[in-house]
C-alpha cells in the first residue's frame, strides 16, 4: 500500500493547528514562551553580573526604592545642596524626574526576588508572551509560536532591553497590547480587546508620553485605514464603543500620573520632568526647541560641563529641520540594528510583497511615521525606540511567512521537499549561535573601572559599624558620565550617603549635620579611588584636615581578631 506524502503532511500540519488552536494548548505555549525568555534574560545576568552605571539607571533604582517606602516622593533632606545629581530633583521633594514604569519593574524585581533586574527578567517573559499575542492577530498561531520563539532568543533584545534598568520591556509590553487589540478589532468589536488597547495606552503614557502618543496616533490610524470599506458612520460608531471602554485604563494611568506629580512637584499638572527642566536643564528635548536658562545656581561644577557641554553638542547637532531630516535615517537604521540580523531581513524581504497584502502596506505606513517622529527627539536610545522595534514585528513575521512560501515552492520544483519542514529549525539555530556570540562578547567587555570600583567601594563601607558620608570631589578634567553621588530614597537610614564636595560651605553644612551620627570619607575618583577618614577631633573647628589612614587598614582593624 502506497501513502501519499502530501495527505501525510497535510494531516500533520492540521494537527498542529487544530492543537494551537485550543486554548489549554495555546497558552500552555504562551506561558513556555514567557518562562524561557526569563530565563535567558536571568542567565545572561548570572554570565556578566548587572551593575548600574549611567545617569538613568541610578533615577530609576530611586523611583524603585522610593515605591518600596510606600511613596511617589521623598521629603527633601535639611541639607540638600551637596547631594544633587543627575536627572534627580531635591525641591520641593526629592524624587527622579523620569515617569513611573522603570521604577515599578525595579520595585517588582526586588519585591519578587530581592535584586531590582529580576524585573527586567519578568518583563522579558511578559513582552515575549505580549508580542506572540499580537502576531497572533496578524497571522497564524504557529506562526506567531515561531516569531515568539526567535524573540525568546533574541541576540540584541535580550542584551539591550534585559540587562538594565530602562524599562524597555514596559514600553514593549504597552505596544504589543495597544497593536495587538487594534489588529482584532479591525475585524469585530470584542470589549476585551477594547480594555486591552486601554492598558497599552496606559502603559506607554507611563513610560514614554511621547513616543506612545506617536504610536498610539498611528494604531488608530491603522485601524481607521484597515475598515475602508465599512461605512462611515458604522466605522464612527465602532471608534466610539472601543474607546469608550479603553478610557477606563487610561484614566487610572492619568491618575497615578497625576498623583505623582501632586506627590513630587506639588501640583496635579506640573510633572517631574518639567521641574528638573526649569532648574537644571539647558538643552531641550526636541530638535525644535529652545535652550533653556536654569534658574538654580548652586550646582555642583559637573552639572555645568554636563547640560551646557555634552548635551548642548548633542542638541546642536540635530537642531533645526536640518537635524529633523538628517537623524529619519539613523532612527530607522537603530529600529532595524535593533530588531536583530532574522526580524530585519524577513521585515525587508516582505517589501517585495508589498501590493499583496493591504495589512502589511499600513504596518509599513505605521511604521515609517513612527521612525520620522522618532528622529523629533535629539538622542535615539535602545528604550525610546522601543515602540517602533514592536511596530516593525508584525511585519517582520509576514514577510517571514511569504518568504517560506517561496522558499518552499522552489525546494518542491527542485526535489528537495525534505527541507521544507526543517528551515524553520535553521532559522532558530541561526538565531542561537546570534544569541551566543552575542553574549559572548559581552562577557569579553569588561566594566568600566569606576562602576567596578563604585560597588567595591559600597561593599567596604557595608563592612564597617555605623553609617557612612562620603565626600566626593571631582577634578576639572572629570567624565561627566562616570557620576558617584547617588543615594537611596530614604536617606535618613541609609547605610552610606555620597555628597559632592565642589565648596568649603558645602563641606562645613554636611559637617554640622551629619558629623555627630555617621563616620565622614573623602573621595577624589579621579586621583585613585582611596577612601580616606577624615579627621573627627577637627569637626567641631570647622577644618576637615586628612587623617592618612587608608580604608583598608581600617578594614583591618575593625575584623575580630582570629587569635585566642
Amino acid at each position: 500500500m502506497t501513502i501519499d506524502a502530501n495527505k501525510v503532511t497535510s494531516r500533520q500540519r492540521f494537527t498542529l493547528n487544530q492543537l494551537l488552536r485550543r486554548r489549554w494548548c495555546w497558552h500552555l505555549a504562551l506561558l513556555a514562551l514567557g518562562c524561557l525568555a526569563a530565563t535567558i534574560a536571568a542567565l545572561i545576568t548570572w554570565l556578566v553580573p548587572y551593575s548600574p552605571r549611567v545617569h538613568d539607571e541610578f533615577s530609576n533604582l530611586l523611583i524603585g526604592d522610593t515605591l518600596l517606602n510606600g511613596r511617589l516622593a521623598n521629603p527633601s533632606p535639611e541639607v540638600w545642596e551637596p547631594f544633587q545629581t543627575f536627572h534627580v530633583i531635591m525641591e520641593p521633594s526629592y524624587a527622579s524626574k523620569y515617569p513611573l514604569a522603570a521604577g515599578i519593574l525595579v520595585a517588582l524585581g526586588r519585591l519578587v526576588l530581592g535584586v531590582p533586574i529580576a524585573g527586567a527578567w519578568i518583563a522579558a517573559g511578559i513582552g515575549v508572551v505580549s508580542v506572540t499575542w499580537l502576531l497572533a492577530g496578524v497571522t497564524s498561531r504557529k506562526w506567531a509560536l515561531l516569531g515568539g520563539l526567535l524573540l525568546s532568543i533574541h541576540p540584541t533584545l535580550q542584551i539591550v532591553w534585559s540587562q538594565n534598568v530602562f524599562g524597555a520591556w514596559w514600553t514593549a509590553i504597552g505596544a504589543a497590547l495597544l497593536l495587538g487589540a487594534v489588529l482584532r478589532l479591525r475585524r469585530r468589536h470584542i470589549p476585551g480587546d477594547a480594555l486591552l488597547a486601554g492598558c497599552g495606552i496606559g502603559m506607554l503614557a507611563l513610560s514614554r508620553p511621547f513616543e506612545g502618543l506617536v504610536f498610539t496616533f498611528c494604531c488608530a490610524l491603522f485601524w481607521w485605514l484597515a475598515n475602508h470599506r465599512m461605512e462611515y458612520s458604522d466605522r464612527v460608531g465602532r471608534a466610539v464603543k472601543a474607546c469608550a471602554l479603553a478610557s477606563l485604563p487610561i484614566v487610572l494611568a492619568l491618575g497615578l500620573i497625576s498623583m505623582q506629580n501632586k506627590a513630587t512637584t506639588g501640583s496635579y499638572w506640573r510633572m517631574p520632568h518639567q521641574e528638573h527642566e526649569s532648574r537644571y536643564g539647558v538643552a531641550p528635548v526636541f530638535v525644535f526647541g529652545v535652550p533653556g536658562q536654569p534658574t538654580r545656581a548652586d550646582v555642583p561644577e559637573v552639572f555645568a560641563a554636563f547640560h551646557h557641554g555634552w548635551s548642548m553638542e548633542s542638541f546642536r547637532a540635530r537642531n533645526g529641520w536640518d537635524g529633523w531630516l538628517s537623524g529619519i535615517f539613523p532612527a530607522g537604521q537603530a529600529v532595524f540594528i535593533l530588531a536583530g540580523a532574522v526580524f530585519g531581513f524577513a521585515a525587508l524581504s516582505g517589501v517585495w510583497w508589498w501590493s499583496e497584502s493591504r495589512v502589511q502596506q499600513l504596518l509599513y505606513g505605521a511604521l515609517f511615521i513612527q521612525v520620522v517622529a522618532s528622529a523629533i527627539v535629539c538622542w535615539v536610545l535602545p528604550h525610546y525606540i522601543a515602540p517602533s522595534v514592536i511596530g516593525l514585528l508584525p511585519a517582520s513575521v509576514l514577510g517571514l511567512r511569504r518568504c517560506s512560501r517561496y522558499v518552499n515552492s522552489q525546494l518542491v520544483l527542485r526535489g528537495w521537499d525534505g527541507w521544507q519542514r526543517t528551515w524553520p529549525i535553521w532559522l532558530l539555530a541561526v538565531q542561537c549561535v546570534l544569541l551566543i556570540i552575542s553574549v559572548r562578547s559581552k562577557m569579553l567587555r569588561p566594566q568600566p573601572e569606576w562602576v567596578v570600583q563604585r560597588a567595591a567601594k559600597i561593599e567596604e563601607l557595608h563592612q564597617l559599624p555605623g553609617q557612612h558620608l562620603v565626600l566626593v570631589q571631582y577634578s576639572e578634567n572629570h567624565d561627566v558620565h562616570q557620576e558617584w553621588v547617588y543615594n537611596e530614597a530614604d536617606m535618613a537610614s541609609a547605610k552610606i550617603l555620597w555628597a559632592h564636595d565642589d565648596c568649603p560651605e558645602w563641606r562645613q553644612l554636611l559637617v554640622e549635620e551629619y558629623h555627630s551620627e555617621r563616620q565622614i570619607w573623602q573621595l577624589k575618583p579621579d586621583e585613585g579611588f582611596e577612601l580616606y577618614r577624615l579627621s573627627p577631633g577637627e569637626f567641631g573647628n570647622g577644618s576637615l584636615s586628612l587623617r592618612e589612614s587608608r580604608l583598608v587598614h581600617l578594614l583591618s582593624k575593625s575584623r575580630p581578631s582570629s587569635k585566642p
